[in-house]
């Protein structure tokens, strides 16, 4: 029976790709044990246990980059965090440890691998993270999403699988069946913003100004995120309708993206991964302020594949806004092409992928003993 330990915390970004591929190793293999190790003070300490999942949290903090007083808390937390994971691995005696990012991933996969414990990390970003080059050294397998990154890393160690998300983001449901199920038109062009989970300010400003200019027919369902509810004000007439939500949760974003003809999305490797699945054309706007950019790099990887259009933030405005989006509805032929790219582009199966990998490495190694 396989005993595995998955961890990653800090930020959605991490967590729900480990939760992907936790689900992944309980549909190859029923029986599994599965242990999440995230931060105890992180948001995985709420969202795990209520995936169903065992949880145990360890001590973990943020290394700034800059040279601080911190810094020296941020080491100590991760030796500290180190200890914790160690003890818990050395109960547990996993057979493979798999992390997809996050200090609390960095001191788990480096404890699994001072154990002899095979270990994976995910690299989710066109530009890899400080913390994988790091674990380098320890990992068996890197698990990187797109080609830019994979000569940061070594060549025998690289394979190229995608992030990992959960199966239930790509819906089965048609079109229509999508809209109805989330009070939209049927018959009409839709565009999808969505910011994040807390709305992006700057995507909810253009947005809402770009609502009430833009020609029809066009429907737009724009997560705001929840504090944001009382700038955004719904409105509908006879061939626009604006209908602004505080959030969509795991039932209504796989609708969502069926749903839409296009989407206008920050760049998150999870948002891309989850578009790009789902075969949905995106107008992508990376956060300007993301570590070292990654999230343009992201964008730039997905434009060169032809699955959507680049608009960095300095040159999103609202009347930009405004002629790609009526331009995209008056030509369906360039969405097909956009669709069809993003499919090509996109990996749905990457959970599945990276949970058979780690399998394949824990029979080898048991093999060999």
């Amino acid at each position: 029976m396989l005993k595995a330990i998955v961890t990653g915390g800090g930020t959605g970004g991490h967590i729900y790709p480990a939760l992907a591929v936790a689900e992944a190793f309980k549909k190859l293999e029923p029986e599994a044990q599965i242990h999440f190790i995230g931060s105890s003070q992180g948001m995985e300490a709420r969202i795990v246990p209520e995936a169903g999942l065992h949880f145990s949290g360890v001590t973990a903090r943020k290394l700034y980059k800059a040279v601080s007083p911190g810094t020296l808390m941020a080491i100590f937390s991760l030796m500290k965090g180190y200890r914790e994971a160690s003890a818990y691995i050395r109960t547990f005696r996993p057979d493979v440890v798999v992390g997809t990012g996050g200090y609390v991933a960095a001191a788990t996969v480096m404890a699994g691998a001072r154990q002899g414990i095979p270990t994976v990390i995910v690299e989710e970003n066109a530009a890899p993270g400080r913390t994988n080059l790091w674990l380098t050294r320890w990992a068996e397998r890197i698990c990187i999403a797109y080609p830019e990154c994979a000569g940061e890393f070594p060549f025998a160690k690289t394979v190229m699988t995608g992030v990992p998300i959960r199966d239930h983001l790509v819906s089965s449901l048609s079109q229509n069946a999508s809209r109805r199920a989330l009070q939209l038109r049927e018959d009409c062009f839709t565009l999808l913003v969505a910011g994040g989970s807390q709305g992006a300010q700057h995507l909810n400003t253009i947005v809402r100004e770009a609502a009430r200019r833009i020609e029809g027919p066009i429907q737009i369902l724009h997560q705001v995120g929840p504090k944001n509810m009382e700038n955004n004000i719904p409105f509908e007439d006879e061939t626009r309708l604006y209908r602004p939500v505080p959030y969509l949760n795991s039932e209504e974003m796989p609708a969502a993206y069926r749903a839409a003809d296009i989407i206008l999305c920050r760049c998150g490797a999870s948002t891309l991964a989850e578009i790009t699945a789902c075969g949905l054309p995106a107008l992508m706007t990376p956060l300007p302020t993301a570590y070292a950019d990654h999230q343009t790099a992201n964008a730039r990887s997905v434009e060169r594949a032809g699955a959507g259009v680049l608009l960095p933030q300095t040159e999103l405005t609202t009347i930009k806004l405004i002629e790609i989006v009526e331009r995209l509805r008056r030509e369906p032929e360039t969405r097909r092409m956009l669709a069809e790219a993003s499919k090509e582009f996109g990996r749905p199966n990457a959970a599945r992928d990276i949970a058979q990998l780690a399998l394949d490495i824990r029979y080898r190694n048991r093999d060999r003993g």
